[in-house]
């Protein structure tokens, strides 16, 4: 009964042993795997702090681009309203030339007409 005993005690042992081994190399797998993700999520955080840096960075590139964008706006438009003007005083001074020009025209209508009548006036006379 007792060999009996100390072989199932030896066969317990051995199992427990062995149990005990692959319990070890569980958990130096489980180690590695944890190092593993400790070092993959110290990357993430370096990515992180590497992506945010770069969106700010974006940002301000995106601020300065919008200001220069409205500031040549403003330049356009102002200047579109400069040449707005500039254009509405030609066509002012091209609709006062028309008028002088009509009224120039007129009066060289009535000089000739003046003169025509001078011209009859003289040939009658003459004969």
């Amino acid at each position: 009964l007792h060999v009996k005993s100390a072989g199932i005690l030896a066969q317990n042992y051995a199992n427990a042993q062995e149990s005990f081994l692959k319990l070890q190399k569980e958990i130096r797998r489980l180690d590695d795997k944890a190092a593993h993700l400790r070092h993959e999520r110290k990357q993430n955080e370096a990515n992180f702090i590497h992506a945010q840096v770069e969106v700010s960075n974006l940002m301000d590139r995106l601020r300065k681009t919008k200001a220069k964008a409205k500031a040549v706006l403003l330049e356009r438009v102002q200047r579109k309203h400069f040449l707005d003007d500039k254009i509405k005083g030609l066509r002012e001074r091209i609709e006062e030339r028309k008028a002088a020009l009509e009224g120039c025209r007129l009066q060289t209508q009535e000089l000739q007409r003046q003169l025509d009548g001078q011209l009859v006036k003289a040939i009658a006379w003459e004969m």
